[in-house]
């Protein structure tokens, strides 16, 4: 049962002293993370949501208290996997009761991939250990994108961003990983990975050299250019939790770079109509083609009200490898339009290693379609109404071949994810005992799931 149902009077486990606890460590993101089941973002509501004494729900939910607590889309069972073998059990187990399986690290996937209603979850996040490997040789012969010898880290499949940037800092190098410490980099990586480093380098998935990965069958294999070619190609991209269970990793690690970052933030000034405010975002992003062709990346937000007391544009950009003046000739046009614009500014440039800057929906849908797929799926939204396309766009009939290769009978599950549209999610059936689900030989387009789920089970719709 979630940690939350201490904070139910109606439940067994009711602790007034241990939900003042919860209560109070609910907005930190380790908590979530270091939480066999509770997720981030929009899913840590999901199950029980978290009540005061009189009942109300952290989110001002007055009838919270009285609906009481369930596990809801939460995996009522997890297995705290902490060695390969465990995962090979788990698989295996699941695969004789004929149960689904989702995979946790620390729940930051913001499409809910981590949910499951009545199916058992593999928790990696005691998978650790980090290994940085100054000349590793790559098994495969000739390999084109990854010279041997050459610098690499192999990290556990719990590993997080954090954990893996300051082992890697104490000896002096650098794997590409996402911008927040709690992250894991199995998940992130395998999804596209973005981060600070990846203007640079490449994303998180362009980095992967080989995966150790436990099929559905139970087999542990080796996934890398020359090694199962089709899952490696499978899990750069296509989800790692989908076409089998990844227990390690390893990436490409480079020596520390020296960096130069420049930050800045803008507001608009009362006097500046909305129409200038926009013009002078139209400008800014004109530059942004020639100062990424230049070296420099980064990222920023433009905001306005509700979610900011007035419209603001602000970032962080940045340039490895590059002494100041090199960066500010780079940067002089987009620096002279912010200090020429209607509005206060901001700014800093800072020298710094790159161990120091770690801590440092439909509308938009449509706009991103005519890029092109573009998403990176763990990050996407939950309700995307094209998602295979989305994310994936002609790359996803590949990726369906090999699902139906290594998962034909569709242990591995998570919504959105490649294959998932095979399976419904019931709320008119209760969960049997013995965690059997019925199947169909017919799969539809798209399933929609219900706003109460209760079960996952084969679709019996004809495409």
């Amino acid at each position: 049962m979630s940690m939350r149902a201490v904070c139910y009077k109606s439940h067994p486990n009711y602790d007034a002293e241990a939900c003042d606890s919860v209560i109070k460590q609910w907005p930190e993101s380790k908590f979530h993370s270091s939480d066999p089941a509770s997720l981030h973002s929009e899913w840590s509501n999901a199950g029980c949501i978290p009540v005061y004494k009189n009942g109300t729900s952290i989110y001002d939910d007055p009838e919270a208290g009285e609906r009481g607590c369930s596990n809801d889309v939460l995996p009522p069972y997890v297995v705290n996997a902490t060695t390969t073998d465990h995962v090979v059990e788990a698989l295996r187990f699941a695969a004789v009761k004929n149960i689904r399986l989702v995979i946790k690290n620390t729940g930051h996937a913001g499409d809910g991939r981590n949910l499951g209603s009545s199916s058992l979850s593999i928790w990696t996040h005691n998978l650790k250990g980090i290994e940085l490997i100054e000349n590793f040789n790559s098994t495969c012969p000739n390999s084109k994108d990854t010279p041997s010898p050459r610098m690499a880290a192999t990290v556990g499949a719990g590993v997080q961003d954090g954990e893996m940037v300051e082992t890697l800092a104490a000896r002096n190098a650098l794997a590409v990983s996402g911008t927040s410490n709690d992250v894991g980099v199995a998940g992130w990586s395998t999804g596209g990975g973005h981060g600070f480093a990846t203007g640079h380098y490449g994303q998180g998935a362009d980095n992967i050299l080989e995966a150790e990965i436990v099929t559905p069958s139970g087999k542990v294999v080796i996934a890398n250019e020359c090694q199962n070619e089709d899952l490696y190609w499978a899990i750069r991209g296509g989800g790692g939790g989908t076409f089998g269970v990844i227990t390690s990793l390893t990436v490409k690690a480079y020596p520390a770079p020296q960096m130069v970052m420049v930050a800045f933030d803008t507001s608009i000034k009362n006097h500046t109509s909305e129409d200038e405010w926009y013009q002078f975002i139209a400008d800014a992003h004109a530059l942004f083609p020639a100062m990424q062709d230049a070296g420099i990346h980064g990222y920023y937000t433009v905001e306005g009200p509700p979610s900011a007391e007035a419209l603001t544009f602000s970032g962080s950009l940045m340039m490895f490898e590059a002494s100041n003046k090199t960066y500010e000739d780079a940067i002089r046009p987009f620096a002279k339009l912010l200090r020429s614009s209607n509005a206060t500014v901001a700014w800093s440039l800072n020298r710094l290693p790159v161990n120091n800057w770690q801590e440092k929906t439909d509308k938009f849908a449509a706009v991103y379609k005519k890029i092109g797929p573009t998403k990176k799926a763990p990050s996407a939204s939950s309700i995307e109404p094209d998602w295979q396309s989305s994310f994936w766009g002609p790359n996803y009939a590949r990726l369906r071949e090999i699902k139906e290769k290594y998962d034909p009978d569709g242990l591995l599950w998570c919504p959105r994810c490649v294959g998932s549209e095979d399976w419904v999610q019931r709320h008119d059936v209760a969960p049997p005992d013995t965690w059997r689900w019925p199947k169909s030989e017919y799969r539809p387009t798209h399933a929609v799931p219900p706003k109460v789920i209760y079960m996952v089970e084969r679709s019996t719709a004809k495409i």
